[in-house]
């Protein structure tokens, strides 16, 4: 039986997460996720094709998924905050 993660883990995982990405993959994950723009006002935005932007939210997302999926390390449980 896995345990789901407390919201204070994902929210550091998140933290990670950002500073992990590139500055224009970072830009592309909040401009979709936070402002809700669209994939075609982003890529003209930024002056490159959809297919760019796709790739770039892609791999912003791994980025997440990847450090949700790991968990905490043990010695996380030692120190609350």
């Amino acid at each position: 039986m896995s345990r789901q993660p407390s919201r204070r883990a994902l929210l550091r995982a998140e933290r990670r997460g950002l500073s992990r990405m590139t500055p224009f993959q970072r830009e592309v994950f909040l401009a979709l996720r936070v402002e809700t723009v669209t994939y075609a006002d982003l890529a003209r935005l930024h002056g490159v094709g959809v297919g760019e932007i796709e790739a770039a939210f892609t791999q912003a997302l791994l980025i997440l998924m990847r450090l949700v999926r790991e968990g905490e390390p043990w010695w996380r449980r030692l120190w609350p905050w």
